[in-house]
């Protein structure tokens, strides 16, 4: 994972901003502070737009900079031939949430979910976004799954195989919650009601825990073009048991290859891609090589 290196390098980027100041006091030590050129006259918001075109020429601009309120997320100190440009409400280079959650107030709610994403968890709301504006969409510094991919090399290297699970390709975020989530992963439903949501027949309903997510769920697909390239599979009236053949389980059991962890979807198949078969894992390419990794003959009982 390079979470550790965007996140260093998103931290240095923002340093360039200034020091922190709290309280209308700089708190700027000597490794962080920033020298910027003495403002002359009133120090406002158009002090900062008639000379940073780069930023306010963005195609996608954050909000306060599109109004070009620069001074809702900075602070400024001036001393002599020095300014130092900080943060607000308490915020520094290497946790701005503090900051963004004071416009962001549906993320700070969030944020005390299960799970949450390891940069938005650590306050790195810049690992992923620019704070001032990009070329795409909701500010990220790369195009869709690019913005994903650049820390979970795991996952980049599986869309990179033979077959791939469409939804995976076509956007991280039908399956995961990119900031925080009830259930492991960031997933967007508990995993097998997530996986059913379009494997199932229509009349299954999962139990996720998540009584609209469904529709929800239905509505994004559609929205992506994907409605029609699910797969159904059979299962009990519970969900529990019947595929890939009657009677197998596909929850409520111990996986036999994953201690400590219940049987679930992943366990044999790959949610983002893989060499062959129905995005069988374990690089099988077909139902036997697959199957034989938990029901080998070595595990078989001997005749007496």
């Amino acid at each position: 994972m390079r979470y550790a290196a965007a996140f260093a390098i998103a931290v240095a980027w923002i340093a360039v901003a200034g020091a922190t100041e709290r309280g209308g006091q700089s708190s700027a030590s000597a490794s962080t502070a920033t020298r910027h050129p003495a403002l002359a006259g009133a120090q406002n918001d158009a002090t900062c737009a008639s000379c940073h075109t780069d930023i306010t020429t963005r195609k996608v601009l954050h909000g306060p900079v599109a109004v070009g309120t620069c001074l809702r997320c900075h602070t400024l100190n001036q001393a002599g031939d020095r300014v130092a440009i900080g943060l607000a409400n308490g915020a520094t280079s290497e946790n701005t949430a503090p900051l963004c959650v004071t416009c962001h107030e549906d993320m700070a709610a969030r944020l005390k979910q299960a799970h949450v994403h390891a940069p938005v968890a650590a306050g790195g709301c810049t690992v992923c976004h620019d704070p001032h504006g990009s070329a795409f969409p909701f500010q990220l510094r790369a195009q869709r799954n690019e913005a994903c991919l650049t820390c979970h090399e795991d996952v980049a290297e599986a869309l990179r195989l033979k077959v791939l699970h469409v939804p995976a390709a076509a956007s991280c975020v039908l399956c995961h919650d990119p900031h925080a989530s009830p259930f492991p992963a960031q997933t967007r439903q508990r995993l097998n009601g997530l996986c059913l949501s379009c494997h199932a027949p229509e009349a299954f309903t999962p139990d996720d825990e998540t009584p609209t997510g469904r529709r929800a769920w239905q509505r994004a697909l559609a929205a992506a073009g994907l409605s029609g390239s699910r797969r159904h599979i059979g299962l009990n009236a519970v969900g529990a048991a019947g595929h890939p053949v009657y009677g197998h389980p596909v929850q409520g059991v111990r996986d036999p290859l994953e201690k400590g962890r219940e049987l679930t979807c992943v366990s044999c198949h790959n949610p983002h891609g893989a060499a062959g078969g129905a995005l069988f894992r374990f690089g099988a390419i077909n139902v036997s090589g697959l199957c034989i990794k938990c029901h080998s003959l070595l595990a078989m009982p001997k005749e007496p």
